[in-house]
Parts: structure tokens; C-alpha cells; sequence
């Protein structure tokens, strides 16, 4: 069971997606402008699968935390 965030730039929970599949599989989002999106790990839910009541209420009472802001990437040559 995978969860994804969608979020902001404070770190404000909009969504919280969940996606049974294989270990090895992922899924390709495309956010609205000014959110991002990440998987969240470590998070343990009372119920497999999540409840929208419980989703809501993580989305509700937690924020993610964004070490220094924003994601941020560089760009470099390849090799």
C-alpha cells in the first residue's frame, strides 16, 4: 500500500491518494500549479485499505515537513 501527497509549498495536505500494487510499482501524477506530490512513508494506518474518514483526518491534522522549503533540483551534464 502506497500513499501519495498532494501538497504546497507550506506543507499543507490538499490529497492523500492511496495505490495498492506491486513493490516495484509507482505512479506518474501531474499536480496542479504551486503543488507537489510525494509518496509518504512510514505511515501506519488502522485500516488496509485506508478509510476516507482516516485519510481525511491525517490530511487534517498533519502537514509535510519540508527541510529549508520547497523541493528543489538541479541540473547537470551527462556523463
Amino acid at each position: 500500500m502506497t500513499i501519495y501527497a498532494y501538497y504546497d509549498r507550506t506543507g499543507k495536505i490538499r490529497s492523500l491518494i492511496s495505490l495498492h500494487t506491486q513493490d516495484d510499482a509507482g505512479m506518474l501524477v501531474t499536480p496542479k500549479p504551486g503543488l507537489f506530490v510525494a509518496e509518504i512513508e512510514g505511515l501506519a494506518l488502522k485500516s488496509k485499505p485506508p478509510h476516507f474518514e482516516e485519510l481525511r483526518e491525517i490530511a487534517q491534522s498533519h502537514v509535510i515537513a519540508i527541510p529549508g522549503g520547497a523541493p528543489r533540483c538541479t541540473l547537470t551534464k551527462k556523463r
